[in-house]
């Protein structure tokens, strides 16, 4: 399910407009592996997706600026790793803030500088491994490790056209 808004808002300021994406996700898969007959998502699907931000063209300047924010929620991979063993992985991400400003030149060309993971996103995962169905159910793996991944700001610069 998505729901999907863009819209100008000029009784703030000309030029500028909101936009807003949610998509709600939702699987369901039986899992093939005879020792783990159990219902889970889509590997790695995540429950959600949104994104909610600007942008606004300054017409004097011919420059377009703006801001997103996106964020997926928590996802889950599933990978056999023996016949007697299922990895399961919990992924959580942080949220990702962009700013980026853009030049339109001879109508056809775009140069945009884009500063993305401005908040520091992170991402921690944790990896559970289970023998049976009944330790999965009881939440009792055999071994447990926890992942944690951080990254710094990064700037992109872009050249783009159309022919």
């Amino acid at each position: 399910v998505e729901f999907d808004l863009s819209t100008p808002v000029s009784f703030i300021s000309p030029n500028l407009h909101v936009f807003a994406n949610y998509t709600y996700l939702d699987s369901e898969i039986l899992d093939a592996n005879e020792n783990f007959p159990v219902e889970h998502r889509f590997s790695q699907q995540p429950d959600y997706v949104y994104n909610v931000g600007f942008d606004h063209l300054i017409e004097p300047w011919g420059f377009t600026w703006g801001a997103s924010y996106q964020k997926r929620g928590e996802a889950e991979e599933w990978t056999t790793q023996s016949a007697e063993t299922k990895l399961v992985r919990t992924i959580n991400y942080d949220g990702n803030l962009e700013v980026f400003l853009e030049k339109t030149l001879a109508e056809r060309y775009v140069i945009r500088l884009a500063a993305q993971n401005l908040l520091d996103a992170r991402l921690d995962e944790v990896e559970r491994a289970y023998e049976s169905v009944e330790q999965l159910e009881n939440g009792t793996p055999v071994s447990a490790g926890y992942l944690r991944e951080e990254s710094d700001p990064s700037f992109i610069l872009t050249f783009r056209g159309t022919f």
